[in-house]
This record gives structure tokens, C-alpha cells and sequence, in this order.
């Protein structure tokens, strides 16, 4: 009798939630694997719930942050806020549930726990490849890009990412299988990939070009014109952060490709089951460190979110430069800030506009 009830718990989980009859689940085998992503997904939910909040935050109370290039990011640290509150919390008491032998909140939290994650995840993994094309953008259309890219039609393309990803989970409930999902996990993947590859392919080659033919005007170019290097420079940092931010997006979501690459060929085991576990985990924590990156190589955010949490030293933040090459009339300030200043000083010459410094007598 007693080595039948490892069986019968199989059998009551594998039949717990009829949403997910064809997931392969073994509490003795799991055991361990359930216990260690339960660990690190618990350790990294405060964390990435107040990172990505500060992120939010930072970008709408500064106005010189509220660019169409920051809505992508504005979009992405919402997704990230999204798994650290809701996908995390569920994949842990999804997992942790397992181990206590709890069927009904099994099956509750294994049902909400894959919902966001599916969801999240894809609406990440677009706003990603949209942030890529938007680099691309920003140095292929010169002075177009602010006529073409605005805030709004990248608000209407990152809403457009979250309908769709919520009709996909919607429809795993009804018309789509696990299996029919990892398909299309499995194409949206290589997809977007290659479209990031093209994209950063191209933005490599016109930067090398733009760069040699700053080059080639630096003879003839004035000393104050230097508005196109200064732009270019600022341009190649911000395409740099995004690249560190796809970088540790691939790390994390590479091994999940794997998975569901393997378990589309040969079906789930529990073998792929505790791999998927361990990849699962990994892209919940990509969500915790993206802030980390957000802070380490954008200036104004991280100086935003020190002026949020009262961080001293910091009394105020400096508009954004834009990307776009243009050359700006120069600036008049000077004439006109703080004219007491100007006239009450007994040394100011009205007529030729300049200061004459006498020594006072002792």
C-alpha cells in the first residue's frame, strides 16, 4: 500500500487542474528543483518590484525623460513591475504547493502563474524587438524620426503587444494546447531574433559610415559646430544600453528557446519539466536586473530616481539631448539672465558692452 501513494499523488496532480492534464509533473522527482527555483524566485521579487517602480516612477514625474524611446522602456519596466507582483508570487506558491501536497492551490497558482508568464513574456520579448527597431530608426531617418516616431504611436504599438499576447493566453484556456503554444513560443523567438540581429546589423553599418563622414567634415567643420559628433556620440551609449538590455535578455531567454525547442521534437519529460523550471526562473529574474542596467548606463534615470528617494546632492536634472542631427541657433541667454547684475556694476561699459576691473583704493 505504501508503494502505491507516490503513484496516487502523481496521478491527483497530473489531474488536478484539467487546463493542464498534458503537463508532466512528479512531486518526488521535482522535489528538489521545485524547492530551489521557489528560493531564488522569492529572493528576487522585492527586488524587482521596487527597481521597476523607481523605473516608472523616475519616467513620470521628469519630463525630460518622457521621450518615444523611454515609452518602449516605460512599457518594459510595466511588464517587468507585472512579474515581480503577479508571476512570481504564483510560480512560487505554484511550486511550493507541490512540495506541501496542496492540490487545490496547485492548480489556482500553476493556472495563474503560467497565464502571466506566458503573457509577460511575450509582451517583453516584443517591446525588446520594438526598442530595436527603434534604434534603427532613430539614426535612419535623421531629422524625420521625430515626425515619424512619436509617443503616441509607440504607446498605440506597446497597447498593440499586450492585446495580442492576452488573446494568446485567452486562447490557451479554449482553442490552443501546451504543445500549440511552445509552436508559437518557438517562432516568436527565432522571429524576433533575427529581426534584433538585422537591426543592430544595420545600425552597426550606419554608424561607421556616419562616423567617417564626421570625419571627413572635421577639416572644414567650425569650432563651434560640433552638434553632429556630440549627437552621434550621445546616440552610440543610449544603442549601447540597449544592447546590454537585449544581451541579458537573450542570456536569460536562450535556454527557454532550448527547451521548448527540445520538447516540441520529443514531447515533455520530466527532464525538459525541471529544465523548463530552472528557464522559467531565469527569465523572472532578467525582469529584477533590467532596472540594474536602466541605472548603471542612463544618467538621467539614475539621477531621477535618486531625486525620488531624496538622494542628497541632487537638486535637479538636465533635459535630454536629442539624437537627431540638427545644427540649433546659438543660445542668447547670456544677454538676457540676471540683468541687475549687468547694470548695477559701476564697471560695465554701455556702449562697447564690456567690463573694465579697477583696483579699489585701500
Amino acid at each position: 500500500m505504501a508503494t502505491e501513494n507516490p503513484r496516487i499523488e502523481v496521478e491527483a496532480f497530473a489531474n488536478s487542474c484539467r487546463f493542464m492534464t498534458d503537463s508532466v509533473e512528479d512531486p518526488e522527482y521535482l522535489y528538489i528543483h521545485n524547492l530551489i527555483c521557489s528560493v531564488l524566485n522569492c529572493l528576487f521579487i522585492l527586488p524587482g518590484i521596487c527597481g521597476n517602480v523607481l523605473v516608472i516612477l523616475a519616467v513620470w514625474k521628469t519630463p525630460s525623460l518622457q521621450t518615444a524611446s523611454n515609452a518602449l522602456l516605460l512599457s518594459l519596466a510595466a511588464s517587468d513591475l507585472a512579474v515581480g507582483s503577479l508571476a512570481q508570487p504564483a510560480f512560487s506558491a505554484w511550486r511550493i504547493s507541490q512540495i506541501a501536497g496542496n492540490v487545490s492551490v496547485h492548480c489556482v497558482a500553476g493556472l495563474v502563474s503560467e497565464s502571466f508568464g506566458w503573457l509577460l513574456a511575450g509582451v517583453s520579448l516584443f517591446t525588446i524587438t520594438a526598442i530595436s527597431c527603434e534604434r534603427f530608426l532613430a539614426v535612419h531617418l535623421h531629422l524625420r524620426y521625430n515626425e515619424v516616431v512619436t509617443r503616441r504611436g509607440i504607446a498605440k504599438v506597446a497597447l498593440s503587444f499586450w492585446l495580442i499576447w492576452i488573446i494568446i493566453t485567452v486562447l490557451r484556456f479554449f482553442v490552443v494546447s501546451r504543445k500549440v503554444l511552445r509552436i508559437i513560443a518557438v517562432n516568436f523567438l527565432v522571429i524576433t531574433s533575427v529581426i534584433m540581429f538585422m537591426a543592430y546589423t544595420m545600425i552597426y553599418k550606419l554608424v561607421r559610415r556616419h562616423q567617417m563622414q564626421i570625419r571627413q567634415q572635421c577639416f572644414t567643420q567650425t569650432p563651434g559646430d560640433n552638434s553632429k559628433t556630440i549627437d552621434m556620440v550621445r546616440y552610440k551609449r543610449s544603442t549601447i544600453t540597449m544592447l546590454y538590455i537585449l544581451g541579458f535578455f537573450l542570456l536569460c531567454y536562450f535556454p527557454f528557446l532550448v527547451v521548448m525547442l527540445v520538447e516540441v521534437a520529443k514531447g515533455e519529460t520530466l527532464l525538459t519539466k525541471a529544465a523548463y523550471l530552472y528557464t522559467v526562473t531565469s527569465i523572472f529574474i532578467n525582469s529584477a536586473l533590467n532596472p540594474l542596467i536602466y541605472c548603471w548606463r542612463m544618467m538621467e534615470i539614475r539621477m531621477a530616481i535618486r531625486k525620488i528617494i531624496n538622494f542628497p546632492k541632487v537638486t535637479s536634472i538636465q533635459p535630454e539631448k536629442s539624437f537627431i542631427f540638427s545644427k540649433r541657433p546659438p543660445s542668447i541667454e547670456l544677454q538676457t539672465i540676471q540683468p541687475s547684475l549687468v547694470s548695477d556694476n559701476p564697471g560695465f561699459n554701455s556702449s562697447s558692452g564690456s567690463f573694465n576691473f579697477t583696483e579699489k583704493d585701500p
